[in-house]
């Protein structure tokens, strides 16, 4: 019989996924009780005779439902981070100037070297973390994290490069500089949310959930 063994941290991480997937299961229940019990509400205000009806309010978060994509989610979120300071472009007149079309090139260049830093750096990186937060992580977890950044890389670049104007591609040297503090930016990104899941990664014993 072959026995089929899941490491630690492979079964922490399911045991983790299952218990989020109980807490999505619950809020969506409780969205469909909100539902139908607005559904009963405007049911009740159409079958009154004509008068004044009062403003029928509720808050967002009662309608929040929590996406659970199948992914680990580390961090890469351009929607989380500030813009970078040295693309602000003053505005003439009140009006903003048109962004600029992404250079093909110039996104390549800043994908190889996002990519090659995740690649050369990003394992060591992770076992250091994993040292000074008393966790070891397998070889195939952390393949795992490392994939799961790099899937998030496009968007991210993305995000950095749409902050450019027409004007800053017009000067080859402004250009040089802009693209190495891209590259820069996201190599922080990169570091800073690997440590961002390893702080909030539970220990093994610990009844905490995602």
């Amino acid at each position: 019989m072959i026995t089929l063994h899941i490491s630690p941290e492979w079964y922490q991480y399911l045991m983790q996924l299952h218990s989020y997937t109980k807490k999505q299961n619950k809020r969506i229940a409780q969205l469909e009780d909100l539902v139908e019990e607005l559904r009963e509400q405007m049911k009740e205000i159409k079958q009154r005779p004509s008068m004044q009806v009062e403003k029928l309010e509720y808050k967002f978060d009662q309608l929040k439902v929590e996406r659970l994509d199948g992914t680990l989610n580390i961090g890469l979120n351009p929607n989380d981070t500030e813009k970078i300071e040295d693309f602000a472009v003053q505005q003439t007149n009140s009006l903003k100037k048109a962004p600029a079309a992404i250079d093909p090139d110039l996104k390549n260049r800043v994908m190889q070297a996002a990519e090659q830093y995740i690649a050369n750096d990003g394992v060591h990186k992770l076992k250091e973390l994993e040292s000074s937060h008393g966790h070891e992580f397998d070889s195939a977890f952390r393949a795992f994290i490392i994939q799961d950044m790099k899937a998030q890389l496009p968007t991210r670049v993305n995000y950095y490069l749409n902050q450019l104007q027409s004007s800053d591609l017009n000067n080859p040297d402004k250009v040089s500089q802009l693209e190495k503090a891209i590259i820069a930016k996201i190599k922080n990104d990169i570091d800073t949310s690997l440590q961002a899941f390893i702080q909030n990664y539970p220990k093994k014993g610990s009844n905490e959930e995602v």
